[in-house]
């Protein structure tokens, strides 16, 4: 799921804006090393911990990926992801069989079950 997730988003940052192939692999890398810094520090498994550490985990991947293709220094990087990680994210859920969904949900279209996450304050 996490994969899946944080790659499609990049996949369709790249169809959008035209970032060269390379850029594509520098940001999969930022997104790794959030991943692998969050797994090791904590857990990225939703059997272990919930959907939130899966979910949250994928969207901290996919911010500071974005953060890196945005020409963002190490700090925006970090921010990002932690931002990410922090924010009380909405989970939609949807037919993961077929991929076409999330062009879909990334474009704002109403698909699945959308669940708001918790607000802070």
């Amino acid at each position: 799921h996490v994969g899946l997730l944080h790659s499609t988003a990049l996949d369709y940052l790249y169809e959008k804006n035209e970032y060269t192939e390379e850029q594509m692999i520098k940001a999969l890398a930022v997104a790794g090393l959030i991943g692998n810094l969050i797994k090791t520090n904590a857990s990225i498994s939703g059997a272990e911990c919930g959907c939130q550490a899966e979910i949250g985990t994928a969207c901290s991947m996919a911010a500071a990926a974005t953060a890196y293709l945005q020409q963002q220094g190490l700090e925006q990087i970090d921010n990002a992801a932690e931002i990410a990680m922090d924010a009380g994210i909405d989970m939609i859920i949807a037919n993961g069989t077929r991929p076409e969904l999330l062009y879909k949900i990334l474009d704002g279209d109403k698909v699945g079950t959308k669940f708001i996450g918790r607000k802070k304050g």
